[in-house]
This record gives C-alpha cells, structure tokens and sequence, in this order.
C-alpha cells in the first residue's frame, strides 16, 4: 500500500497523431513522474501499442484503464479513449465534472479537427470554463523566470472600457490570489506595463499617469506591492537588469506586450496556466508538427511539474485557509 496516495493528472493525446503520441509516450514512461506523480493518458491502448514499437520502445508497456479504480501501480497507464482529438477532451471533461480528476495537462490541438465534434470549440481553456459555470479564467505564460499574462489585444474593440481602473485592479487582485493560492507565494510582487500602444516609445501614456499610477498606489498603500506601468522597452532594459526577476508575475495590458516578452525570453521550456479554474489545466506551448520534438517534449514535461507544483501549493494553501474549529451542527 503506498503512503501517501499520488496526484492522478490526465493527459490529452492532442491530435492523436503520431507527433502528439510519441511526446505522451515519453512523458508517460519516464520513471521520474511515474514516483512523484500518477500521470496517464487518454488515449487509444491500440495505438499507442503501434507507435510506441515504431518508435523502438519496446520495453515500454501501456496497461489499459476503463474505471477509475484501474489507476495504480507504477506502470504507464492510459484511459482507454477513441483515437480522435475531441475524444479525450470530452472524457477529461466527464472526469472533472464528476470531480474525480483533479488536474489536467492538454497537448496541443488543431482546434479545426476539434470544431467537426465540438461545434462551440475554439481553445481548450475557454472550452473547459464555458463547462464550468462562474469560472473567469485568464491564461498564466510561464517562462523560466517570468509569470506573464495579458488583459486584451490592441485589435480589440471597446479597448478602452477592457482597460479601465476597475477592470485592471479586479485582474491584479484576481492575479494577486492566484500566486499566493496556487504558487504558496505569501506577499506576490506584481510589475504592470503600460497602456502605451507603441511598443518602442520610452514615455508613459496619459492613461498610465492618471489612471494606473493612482491605481497602483493605492494598492502599495493596501499592502499589496504592486508596481508600475512601465513601458516594455524600459522594463527590458532598465528595470529587468536590475530587479526584473524579483517580480513574480507580469500583468501586460495587451497580448501584444506579452508575445514581444515570450519572443525575447524563448519558449524552449514554455507553458500556459489556466488560472481561475476549480481544477489545475496546463498546457505545453508548441506548435503540433513543426516544433522540434525534443523542443514539445520539454515543453510538455515543465507542464506536467508545473501541474504537480500547483497541486501540492493548492492543497497547502487550503490546510492554511481552512477554519481550525471543527464544525459543529444545531
């Protein structure tokens, strides 16, 4: 009998071609996450059998899962699922709704071979909070040093109202809980850029002054260290030089600031978050086909330790939270 029971985390099969299961046969089979974790797939038992002897795997067995009490032991395991990209989407999602499933790690997908099943599909994070009532989430790029995410896109209509005071202090506080919540970091450091539509410009915008400067005191005063708007180009080279790496995440308002940051670092290692779920999604961040394999092998494994990181900050932060007085009934 193991001690302590180990976190199940599911893996999609992406496009359930054989790029996106040479990576879930790597990830699957290495011993390291088999120890801390209990990763499995939802894929097809059949073929995978092909792939993995197609690729000289041939010490690697899959054994088949069919129901929940089939997941155990140390042997790679896959949830029996029919050889489509929308079919282990859908079973992950019967899983987190019955809330036996906990986290969930999904490879990359052509979202156009989803759309011929799942009519409403048009990525996997929106797709999961439109199943989950109430959930706001946002999307947390995870580089090596950097938490990274983005408010809106400067092509978007109605940029103004997406980018008012309130809308900005409600996504920081929302950020600010995410960090202490599912990275167990106490007192979060959070640097905000600029509203500066120009990427290149050296000068803050009038909307930075009189709205994002007063807002960002305000909330210094409050305690929470959250500083700026910085232009991106002095956040490159002034600020990051110095103390950039001591902030713990960075709220861009547009995607654009985002992209230029993800460019500048790489992505050879790199993931998004899903924040704001009631359960852990992460996905490796690749392009299916065309990034090197080795490249989406890596990116798909910091996912997965990122995934169990989470998981363990999730269950620590609700031991600290929860009420120390046993709950009494009339």
């Amino acid at each position: 009998m193991e001690k302590e029971e180990r976190i199940k985390i599911g893996m999609t099969h992406g496009n359930a071609d054989e790029y996106s299961y040479q990576i879930l046969a790597r990830i699957l089979s290495e011993p390291f996450f088999l120890e801390t974790a209990f990763p499995f797939g939802y894929a097809s038992l059949a073929a995978m059998g092909q792939r993995t002897k197609a690729m000289g795997l041939h010490e690697t067995t899959f054994a088949g899962a069919t129901q929940w009490a089939d997941l155990k032991g140390k042997r790679p395991m896959l949830w029996e699922t029919e050889d489509k990209p929308a079919a282990a989407l859908s079973q992950a999602l019967a899983h987190l709704k019955s809330d036996e499933l906990k986290a969930l790690v999904t490879l990359p997908v052509d979202a156009e071979a989803v759309r011929t099943e799942l009519p409403d599909y048009k990525n996997t994070p929106l797709w999961l909070a439109s199943r989950f009532g109430g959930s706001r989430p946002f999307r947390l790029w995870l580089l090596e040093k950097w938490r990274v995410t983005f408010m809106t896109s400067l092509q978007m209509d109605r940029l103004s109202e997406r980018l008012s005071a309130d809308k900005v202090k409600e996504r920081i506080e929302i950020l600010y809980r995410a960090l202490q919540r599912d990275f167990n970091i106490t007192v979060p450091r959070i640097a905000l850029l600029s509203t500066q539509p120009d990427l290149e410009a050296t000068e803050l915008s009038e909307a930075d002054k009189t709205v994002l400067q007063p807002l960002t005191a305000g909330l210094q005063e409050k305690g929470m260290p959250v500083f700026g708007p910085y232009n991106l180009k002095r956040f490159f080279t002034e600020v990051r030089e110095t103390t950039g790496d001591a902030f713990h995440a960075v709220l861009c308002p547009y995607k654009e600031q985002s992209d230029r940051i993800q460019q500048h670092f790489g992505t050879d290692r790199l993931c998004a978050y899903t924040a704001g779920l009631p359960f852990v999604h992460m996905e490796p961040i690749y392009t299916p086909g065309q990034t090197p394999l080795e490249t989406a092998i890596r990116c798909t494994a910091r996912a997965l330790c990122e995934t169990v990181d989470i998981c363990r900050a999730r269950a620590l932060y609700a031991r600290l939270t929860e009420n120390p007085l046993q709950k009494t009934t009339e």
